[in-house]
Protein backbone atom coordinates (compact mmCIF):
# COMPACT_ATOMS: atom_id res chain seq x y z
CA UNK A 1 0.00 0.00 0.00
CA UNK A 2 1.36 3.41 -0.94
CA UNK A 3 2.39 5.60 1.95
CA UNK A 4 3.66 9.11 2.59
CA UNK A 5 7.44 9.45 2.27
CA UNK A 6 7.64 10.93 5.79
CA UNK A 7 6.46 7.59 7.20
CA UNK A 8 8.66 5.52 4.90
CA UNK A 9 11.91 7.18 5.97
CA UNK A 10 13.75 6.16 9.12
CA UNK A 11 15.67 8.50 11.40
CA UNK A 12 18.84 8.62 9.31
CA UNK A 13 17.43 10.92 6.61
CA UNK A 14 16.27 14.53 6.81
CA UNK A 15 14.15 15.68 3.90
CA UNK A 16 11.05 17.77 3.37
CA UNK A 17 9.97 16.47 -0.04
CA UNK A 18 6.98 14.14 -0.36
CA UNK A 19 6.23 11.29 -2.74
CA UNK A 20 4.35 7.99 -2.62
CA UNK A 21 5.97 4.58 -2.52
CA UNK A 22 4.46 1.12 -2.59
CA UNK A 23 5.35 -2.55 -2.85
CA UNK A 24 8.81 -3.96 -2.48
CA UNK A 25 10.86 -7.16 -2.28
CA UNK A 26 12.35 -8.29 1.04
CA UNK A 27 16.12 -8.25 1.43
CA UNK A 28 16.59 -9.43 5.02
CA UNK A 29 15.38 -12.93 5.89
CA UNK A 30 15.67 -11.94 9.54
CA UNK A 31 16.07 -8.21 10.26
CA UNK A 32 19.52 -7.90 11.85
CA UNK A 33 20.46 -5.67 14.73
CA UNK A 34 22.15 -2.55 13.48
CA UNK A 35 24.12 0.42 14.68
CA UNK A 36 23.26 3.97 13.73
CA UNK A 37 26.29 6.02 12.73
CA UNK A 38 26.96 9.45 11.39
CA UNK A 39 28.40 8.67 7.99
CA UNK A 40 29.85 11.17 5.56
CA UNK A 41 28.41 10.14 2.20
CA UNK A 42 30.67 11.75 -0.39
CA UNK A 43 29.69 9.84 -3.52
CA UNK A 44 27.85 11.39 -6.48
CA UNK A 45 24.44 11.08 -4.88
CA UNK A 46 21.47 13.14 -5.99
CA UNK A 47 18.78 14.39 -3.63
CA UNK A 48 15.94 11.88 -3.58
CA UNK A 49 18.14 9.01 -4.79
CA UNK A 50 17.28 5.62 -3.31
CA UNK A 51 20.01 3.40 -1.87
CA UNK A 52 18.77 -0.10 -1.23
CA UNK A 53 19.18 -2.10 1.95
CA UNK A 54 22.26 -4.35 1.83
CA UNK A 55 24.18 -1.91 -0.36
CA UNK A 56 27.93 -2.39 0.23
CA UNK A 57 29.36 0.12 2.71
CA UNK A 58 32.92 1.02 3.65
CA UNK A 59 32.67 2.13 7.29
CA UNK A 60 35.62 3.53 9.25
CA UNK A 61 34.94 2.95 12.95
CA UNK A 62 37.51 5.55 14.03
CA UNK A 63 36.39 8.45 11.85
CA UNK A 64 32.71 7.44 11.50
CA UNK A 65 32.99 8.03 7.76
CA UNK A 66 30.81 5.79 5.59
CA UNK A 67 31.07 5.37 1.83
CA UNK A 68 28.84 3.31 -0.44
CA UNK A 69 30.22 1.53 -3.48
CA UNK A 70 27.93 1.54 -6.50
CA UNK A 71 28.24 -1.65 -8.55
CA UNK A 72 26.66 -2.53 -11.91
CA UNK A 73 26.64 -5.95 -13.57
CA UNK A 74 27.56 -5.91 -17.27
CA UNK A 75 24.92 -7.54 -19.49
CA UNK A 76 26.24 -6.72 -22.99
CA UNK A 77 29.38 -5.29 -24.61
CA UNK A 78 29.99 -4.14 -28.17
CA UNK A 79 32.43 -1.92 -30.05
CA UNK A 80 31.85 0.82 -32.58
CA UNK A 81 34.94 2.37 -34.07
CA UNK A 82 37.17 3.56 -31.23
CA UNK A 83 34.36 3.25 -28.66
CA UNK A 84 33.14 0.49 -26.39
CA UNK A 85 29.42 0.35 -25.64
CA UNK A 86 28.63 -1.12 -22.22
CA UNK A 87 25.15 -2.17 -21.15
CA UNK A 88 24.53 -2.77 -17.44
CA UNK A 89 21.60 -4.12 -15.44
CA UNK A 90 19.23 -1.52 -14.01
CA UNK A 91 16.90 -3.51 -11.77
CA UNK A 92 14.80 -2.61 -8.75
CA UNK A 93 17.82 -3.10 -6.48
CA UNK A 94 20.43 -1.36 -8.67
CA UNK A 95 21.94 1.92 -7.50
CA UNK A 96 21.51 5.02 -9.62
CA UNK A 97 24.10 5.65 -12.32
CA UNK A 98 24.67 9.40 -12.60
CA UNK A 99 26.37 11.63 -15.13
CA UNK A 100 29.55 12.94 -13.49
CA UNK A 101 30.46 9.65 -11.82
CA UNK A 102 33.85 8.06 -12.41
CA UNK A 103 33.62 4.33 -13.13
CA UNK A 104 36.00 1.47 -13.83
CA UNK A 105 35.99 -2.26 -14.43
CA UNK A 106 36.08 -3.95 -11.02
CA UNK A 107 39.66 -5.08 -10.34
CA UNK A 108 40.49 -8.65 -9.34
CA UNK A 109 41.48 -7.58 -5.81
CA UNK A 110 40.25 -4.86 -3.46
CA UNK A 111 43.53 -2.99 -3.73
CA UNK A 112 43.74 -3.44 -7.50
CA UNK A 113 43.93 -0.50 -9.89
CA UNK A 114 42.64 0.17 -13.36
CA UNK A 115 41.44 2.83 -15.77
CA UNK A 116 38.73 5.18 -14.54
CA UNK A 117 36.47 7.05 -16.93
CA UNK A 118 34.12 10.00 -16.35
CA UNK A 119 30.51 9.37 -17.40
CA UNK A 120 29.28 12.16 -19.65
CA UNK A 121 26.04 10.58 -20.91
CA UNK A 122 23.78 7.65 -20.02
CA UNK A 123 21.27 5.91 -22.31
CA UNK A 124 18.24 4.46 -20.50
CA UNK A 125 16.12 3.85 -23.62
CA UNK A 126 16.18 0.08 -23.07
CA UNK A 127 14.06 -0.84 -20.05
CA UNK A 128 16.06 -2.37 -17.24
CA UNK A 129 19.42 -1.18 -18.58
CA UNK A 130 21.99 1.56 -18.30
CA UNK A 131 24.15 2.02 -21.40
CA UNK A 132 27.32 4.09 -21.61
CA UNK A 133 29.74 4.68 -24.47
CA UNK A 134 33.41 5.18 -23.63
CA UNK A 135 36.67 5.33 -25.50
CA UNK A 136 38.02 1.79 -25.65
CA UNK A 137 41.50 3.04 -24.76
CA UNK A 138 40.16 4.74 -21.63
CA UNK A 139 38.83 1.64 -19.87
CA UNK A 140 40.06 -1.87 -19.14
CA UNK A 141 38.69 -4.86 -21.04
CA UNK A 142 34.99 -5.39 -20.29
CA UNK A 143 33.18 -8.72 -20.51
CA UNK A 144 29.60 -9.83 -19.96
CA UNK A 145 29.14 -10.83 -16.33
CA UNK A 146 31.89 -8.55 -15.06
CA UNK A 147 31.18 -5.47 -12.96
CA UNK A 148 31.47 -1.74 -13.49
CA UNK A 149 32.05 -0.01 -10.15
CA UNK A 150 32.45 3.56 -9.01
CA UNK A 151 36.08 4.67 -9.26
CA UNK A 152 38.07 7.06 -7.10
CA UNK A 153 38.98 9.21 -10.11
CA UNK A 154 39.31 9.25 -13.88
CA UNK A 155 42.56 8.20 -15.56
CA UNK A 156 45.05 5.36 -15.25
CA UNK A 157 46.08 3.56 -12.07
CA UNK A 158 42.99 4.45 -10.04
CA UNK A 159 41.30 2.38 -7.32
CA UNK A 160 37.69 1.65 -6.53
CA UNK A 161 35.90 4.50 -4.78
CA UNK A 162 35.99 2.52 -1.52
CA UNK A 163 36.51 -0.95 -0.08
CA UNK A 164 33.22 -2.11 1.50
CA UNK A 165 33.35 -4.01 4.79
CA UNK A 166 29.68 -4.10 5.83
CA UNK A 167 26.12 -3.60 4.54
CA UNK A 168 23.52 -0.85 4.71
CA UNK A 169 20.81 -1.90 7.17
CA UNK A 170 17.84 -0.04 5.68
CA UNK A 171 16.71 1.56 2.45
CA UNK A 172 17.99 5.13 2.43
CA UNK A 173 16.65 8.08 0.45
CA UNK A 174 19.22 10.84 0.12
CA UNK A 175 18.11 14.16 1.59
CA UNK A 176 19.81 17.45 2.37
CA UNK A 177 21.76 15.54 5.04
CA UNK A 178 22.03 11.78 5.31
CA UNK A 179 23.65 9.41 7.78
CA UNK A 180 23.63 5.64 7.62
CA UNK A 181 22.71 2.59 9.68
CA UNK A 182 24.95 -0.45 9.18
CA UNK A 183 24.61 -3.99 10.44
CA UNK A 184 26.55 -5.04 13.51
CA UNK A 185 29.07 -7.88 13.54
CA UNK A 186 26.34 -10.25 14.67
CA UNK A 187 24.28 -13.00 12.98
CA UNK A 188 22.35 -11.78 9.95
CA UNK A 189 20.48 -13.59 7.20
CA UNK A 190 19.53 -12.04 3.88
CA UNK A 191 18.46 -12.90 0.36
CA UNK A 192 21.48 -12.79 -1.96
CA UNK A 193 19.32 -12.43 -5.09
CA UNK A 194 17.37 -9.40 -3.86
CA UNK A 195 20.31 -7.35 -2.57
CA UNK A 196 22.23 -4.97 -4.88
CA UNK A 197 24.69 -6.67 -7.25
CA UNK A 198 28.34 -6.66 -6.18
CA UNK A 199 31.50 -8.44 -7.36
CA UNK A 200 32.83 -11.40 -5.39
CA UNK A 201 35.81 -9.44 -4.08
CA UNK A 202 33.40 -7.05 -2.34
CA UNK A 203 31.19 -9.78 -0.89
CA UNK A 204 34.22 -11.77 0.27
CA UNK A 205 35.64 -8.77 2.15
CA UNK A 206 32.29 -8.07 3.81
CA UNK A 207 32.13 -11.72 4.94
CA UNK A 208 35.70 -11.55 6.22
CA UNK A 209 34.72 -8.68 8.53
CA UNK A 210 31.21 -9.99 9.26
CA UNK A 211 31.56 -13.81 9.15
CA UNK A 212 28.13 -14.41 10.73
CA UNK A 213 26.23 -13.26 7.63
CA UNK A 214 24.23 -16.04 5.98
CA UNK A 215 22.87 -15.88 2.45
CA UNK A 216 19.56 -17.38 1.34
CA UNK A 217 17.78 -17.07 -2.04
CA UNK A 218 14.26 -15.70 -2.43
CA UNK A 219 12.29 -18.03 -4.73
CA UNK A 220 10.02 -15.25 -6.03
CA UNK A 221 12.89 -13.26 -7.62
Amino acid sequence: MAQNLDYYLHGDTYVNNKQTLGGGTPVWRHQPSFRMVGGLLTSTFLKGELLHAASPVDYDEKTHVAKILKCFKVTAVSTEGSNTIIKMANTFMSPTLNVGMNVMVAPSTLAGTGKGVLISAIDTAVAGSYTITVLTASIDSVTVGSFIVEASAAGAGVTMYCKPNTLLANDLIIGEQSSVSIIRKEPASLYRNSMPDAPDIVIDNILAVNPLIEFEYLPEV
